[in-house]
């Protein structure tokens, strides 16, 4: 199954649950592609943070970098730990590519 999770809320342990779910979603061998919102940069640029460290440790997982929306400055304020593990949000997305969206 293919899963598109968008974390689009500020709160910190929604973020850390939602991040949660997809690492338990890929060890059972679904595809999951994070989308951030800008609620959680605040969150991302905390580099002692929970959500910091659980993204820095994607690539574990096999998963492809977040999607990352911010439109106030793109990527130039994250940490340099965070920056492979990012990358900006398409300018389109096909939600028919996911079997399921589920939006945090």
């Amino acid at each position: 199954m293919k899963l598109l999770i968008k974390i689009l809320h500020a709160n910190q342990q929604i973020c850390e649950e939602a991040l949660s779910l997809a690492f338990a979603m890929v060890a059972f061998e679904h595809e999951v592609q994070l989308w951030l919102g800008e609620d959680c940069q605040m969150q991302l640029l905390d580099t002692q943070g929970k959500l910091h460290k659980m993204l820095c440790s994607l690539h574990l997982y096999d998963m492809p970098p977040a999607w990352f929306n911010s439109e106030q400055n793109g990527l130039a304020d994250v940490p340099k730990s965070l920056m492979s593990q990012l990358m900006p949000l398409p300018k389109q997305i096909n939600l028919a590519d996911f079997d399921t969206v589920l939006t945090f």
